[in-house]
C-alpha cells in the first residue's frame, strides 16, 4: 500500500514538474521556499512551501533534480523583507500606483530602507524592480 502511494505521488510530481521545476531551479537556494511558492502562486500554481519542498526532495531522491536545490537559503536581510512586503501589496492589487503603495507602507508604520518614516514612490519602485530581477514578481510585459 505504501509503495503504491509513493508511486502515485511520484507520478503526480513528475506530471507537473515542467510547470514549476524551472522556477525552483532558477531561484534555489538563493530564495526561501516561501518566496518560491509566492512566485508560483502568481503564475497560477497552487503550492505551499512545505508541499514544494517535499516535491523537490522527492525529485532529488529520484535523481531528477540537483541536491543543491535543498541547501539552506541565506538569511534574509531587512530590505528583503521590505521587498517581499511591497511585492505582496503590489500583487494583491496591481493597479495601485507607487504613491498609493507608499501610503499603505506609511499606514503600516513600515520604515524605509534608510530608516525614515516617509516613503517616496522611487523607493517603492526600487523595491519592485529588485523583486522583478530576483523573480519574486513577474514583469507586466512577460
Amino acid at each position: 500500500m505504501t509503495a503504491a502511494q509513493k508511486a502515485a505521488y511520484g507520478e503526480r510530481v513528475q506530471a507537473t514538474a515542467s510547470q514549476w521545476l524551472p522556477t525552483v531551479r532558477r531561484m534555489r537556494p538563493d530564495h526561501t521556499w516561501d518566496d518560491i511558492a509566492r512566485v508560483l502562486k502568481q503564475r497560477g500554481l497552487d503550492w505551499t512551501p512545505e508541499r514544494l519542498r517535499r516535491a523537490v526532495r522527492w525529485m532529488v531522491s529520484e535523481g531528477m533534480a540537483d541536491a543543491a536545490l535543498l541547501r539552506k537559503s541565506p538569511p534574509r536581510l531587512p530590505e528583503d523583507r521590505l521587498m517581499t512586503l511591497v511585492t505582496g501589496i503590489h500583487a494583491s492589487n496591481p493597479r495601485l500606483t507607487l504613491r498609493e503603495i507608499a501610503s499603505q507602507l506609511e499606514r503600516l508604520h513600515e520604515r524605509t530602507p534608510r530608516g525614515g518614516t516617509k516613503w517616496a514612490p522611487s523607493s517603492v519602485k526600487n523595491l519592485l524592480d529588485r523583486a522583478r530581477r530576483s523573480g519574486l514578481l513577474v514583469s507586466e510585459t512577460a
